[in-house]
């Protein structure tokens, strides 16, 4: 199993979690594997419910993503996808509303209501290839939150008490 946060805290923690797949290639390898958490196929998390979006799919793992978020992936394979909001995929598992641990890509955080869920900690996929203007947006949205740590993919946020 690669690039599953959600895998590894279910094994080696036994946490609950939500697992999303839009990348036709990693959803059946993904959603079909031993993961005992909630599970979407063939969705993007974004800001809108409902939208369909152009999203890029790349070879190199961890390289696909939202269009519109990833500037220079012109040679990408480009598919149309449907989208939920963070927010409204949590309304429907009826998950808690406090939260532990969020792990996810940028795209997702501007679709979740952190006044309705209290996240504890939050992963964000923030990385270089974001663009500026994309990358302070996301630091507005998490004002409340510190950032813990930081390396070249992730930044990992903690609420501020």
């Amino acid at each position: 199993m690669f690039h599953s946060n959600t895998y590894l805290s279910e094994k080696k923690y036994n946490w609950n979690g939500v697992l999303i797949e839009a990348v036709p290639r990693y959803k059946d390898i993904l959603l079909d594997s031993e993961h005992n958490c909630f599970k979407l196929r063939d969705i993007a998390v974004y800001k809108e419910d409902d939208k369909k979006i152009e999203f890029c799919v790349n070879e190199i793992k961890g390289w696909s993503g939202i269009k519109s978020s990833l500037p220079g992936r012109e040679n990408n394979k480009i598919i149309k996808v449907k989208t939920k909001t963070l927010t409204s995929i949590l309304d429907e598992i009826n998950a808690p509303k406090d939260i532990d641990l969020l792990s996810l890509d940028v795209e997702g955080i501007k679709g979740l209501d952190l006044e309705k869920y209290k996240v504890k900690m939050i992963l964000v996929e923030l990385n270089k290839d974001c663009s500026t203007e994309f990358h302070n947006e996301i630091l507005k949205i998490l004002s409340n939150y510190t950032i813990l740590k930081k390396d070249v993919l992730d930044t990992f946020f903690i609420l501020k008490h």
